[in-house]
């Protein structure tokens, strides 16, 4: 994913988590409120597990912000474009997107983009599940 477009997206998360953490916040208080006037709060209590049940997006949250440090991470490291990538692996531009975003992609257009790397410099540690700049 283009570094720009992460930086919007999580933008976008982090509104809407914050959002969701004032929501749960009230309903909350909604619960007490109720429960001290001895009030039947059960279907508050309800709504409030589906609130923390959509708060899932923290999760994607901490998604984006990987995805946007390792593009960054990358991006400095190689001061490639995905297009440069793309180019330099020999696969369409698309699969390089799918492969920013987790989507599957052929084993062998894995490999494609694995050796461009290398060639760019990149070195695979770790049984490749780290990177580092080949000095």
């Amino acid at each position: 994913m283009q570094l720009k477009m992460l930086e919007e997206h999580l933008a976008q998360c982090e509104r809407h988590v914050a959002l969701g953490e004032r929501h749960l916040s009230r309903q909350r208080e909604i619960i007490a409120e109720l429960d001290r006037g001895g009030h039947d709060s059960t279907k508050a209590r309800e709504l409030l597990v589906i609130f923390g049940e959509t708060q899932a997006i923290v999760a994607h949250r901490d998604r984006l912000r990987d995805e946007l440090a390792n593009a960054a991470a990358n991006g400095a490291l190689l001061d490639m474009s995905l297009a440069d990538l793309a180019v330099a692996a020999v696969v369409p531009a698309t699969v390089i997107a799918d492969f920013e975003t987790g989507a599957w992609i052929r084993p062998a257009d894995l490999d494609a983009i694995q050796d461009a790397l290398k060639r760019a410099g990149v070195e695979f540690i770790d049984g490749d599940l780290g990177v580092r700049l080949r000095k």
